[in-house]
């Protein structure tokens, strides 16, 4: 008998002190009381709204229960919300961390695909120059051994090109083979002979040009090697000069056209070289010999 009249006393208690079984306290601990109370207040009011119920909807304003409910139900909302938020902002971090280290990666990946690519260009181009290398030093070999002519049909086909192991070869040693023909025309045609040899290259049916430079160019080589010769040999350049004196002394004598034979005999070697060494010691013609 007593369980059953102690509810309806604590009840009498409660509606004496004007409380509501239902208080903000009973809505916290229950949250799915406090989600369907403040609903179902909700659509009291929309009704009331819709019905224009003013008083039923000032009971519904005022009930307290509607009121603990709804905050309650509210706070429970925002505290929702901000759990959602910040497990979207977790989320969001999260796949931006995700995105960054999938960026990272693939940036070392492209860095080490670069540089792969350039080492593999690098050997590339390393092995190419060896070969270019080999085939140069190759084209040396042979284009030295070769006769001037021979050389110089392959320095005519390449022009200006230096693209070519050949041809960068043919042009690294055009300077040095030049000199040695020169060398080699002023033992071939020795004197007179070379610059009779000149003649044919330099004019006519035979005109070659680089060899008509390359026989001028001997040609005064010849002339200034011999001329150095008689400056250093005193006793040779006077013998010489002396012979070349007498052919002088025998065009002053000769008669009216019969001076031709003498003055082509000045103008040979021997008597030209010896004039221009002459100059070298301050004597200017023919005239007088030199004493021994």
């Amino acid at each position: 008998m007593k369980s059953k009249l102690l509810p309806l006393s604590c009840l009498l208690l409660l509606l004496a002190v004007g409380c509501s079984p239902n208080d903000r306290a009973y809505y916290e601990a229950n949250l799915d009381d406090a989600r369907v109370k403040a609903e179902e207040c909700e659509k009291g009011m929309i009704a009331a709204l819709k019905a224009e119920d003013s008083s039923k909807l000032q009971k519904i304003s005022e009930d307290s229960e509607c009121k603990f409910a709804s905050e309650v139900h509210e706070v429970q909302k925002e505290k929702i919300a901000k759990v959602k938020r910040d497990i979207e902002r977790k989320k969001r971090k999260e796949e931006y961390e995700k995105q960054r280290k999938e960026r990272e990666a693939l940036y070392a990946k492209q860095k080490m695909e670069r540089e792969a690519e350039l080492a593999r260009r690098k050997q590339e181009e390393a092995d190419k120059q060896k070969a270019f290398e080999a085939e140069y030093q190759k084209n040396v070999t042979q284009l030295t051994a070769m006769s001037y002519p021979d050389f110089y049909k392959s320095l005519k086909a390449c022009g200006y090109r230096m693209s070519s192991a050949q041809c960068k070869a043919a042009h690294k040693l055009k300077d040095t083979k030049r000199k040695a023909e020169i060398v080699n025309l002023i033992k071939k045609y020795p004197e007179e002979k070379l610059k009779d040899f000149r003649s044919s290259k330099c004019k006519g049916i035979e005109l070659d040009r680089e060899y008509c430079n390359l026989a001028t160019k001997a040609k005064r080589k010849q002339d200034q090697d011999k001329v150095e010769f008689y400056v250093n040999n005193k006793a040779d350049f006077a013998k010489d000069f002396n012979e070349c004196h007498k052919i002088y002394i025998k065009l002053t004598k000769a008669k009216y056209g019969e001076e031709a034979p003498y003055r082509k005999a000045l103008q040979k070697f021997q008597c030209r070289v010896a004039r221009d060494a002459a100059m070298k010691y301050k004597i200017w013609n023919f005239k007088k010999p030199i004493a021994l």
